[in-house]
């Protein structure tokens, strides 16, 4: 198998995940110790694995009907950048780290949100993310990006 097939074949299960919202298999994809995960989107920034699942639980809450499509993936077994569209259903605000309400779509009221993103992740040889940076915005379509 290619490099490049790999990594696709590993992105559409984590792929996957999100869009059944499977709390536990979405946090599978990410080591337990020593996680370095980011959210530049809506500013939740350097968040261990046990801060990664309360943010993931508040996604599923706060984002119904949540779809993720891949725009594209590239890199290594060990580095990846996955280009992302998603879409969801704004049913809550997200609270942030320090219990306050907020999300990059910043509206509540079961409107369709669309968002483009990417991620740049590390991993190490158990096939775990160690390390991720996402950064998103709210956009009004997808189009010359499918």
């Amino acid at each position: 198998m290619s490099v490049q097939d790999f990594i696709a074949k590993r992105h559409a299960a984590l792929q996957d995940t999100f869009n059944k919202c499977s709390l536990e298999e979405m946090l599978d994809f990410y080591a337990q110790e020593g996680l370095d995960y980011s959210d530049y989107g809506n500013l939740t920034l350097h968040m261990d694995h046990a801060k990664l699942r309360t943010f993931f639980l508040n996604m599923i809450k706060t984002c119904g009907d949540m779809t993720i499509t891949t725009v594209s993936i590239s890199g290594t077994k060990d580095f990846t950048v996955w280009e992302w569209n998603i879409e969801f259903n704004s049913v809550g605000l997200m609270p942030d780290d320090d219990g306050t309400k907020q999300f990059a779509a910043r509206v509540a009221d079961g409107r369709r949100v669309k968002m483009v993103g990417v991620s740049v992740s590390w991993w190490n040889a158990e096939e775990k993310i160690v390390k991720n940076n996402d950064y998103s915005k709210v956009v009004e379509s997808f189009e010359g990006r499918r």
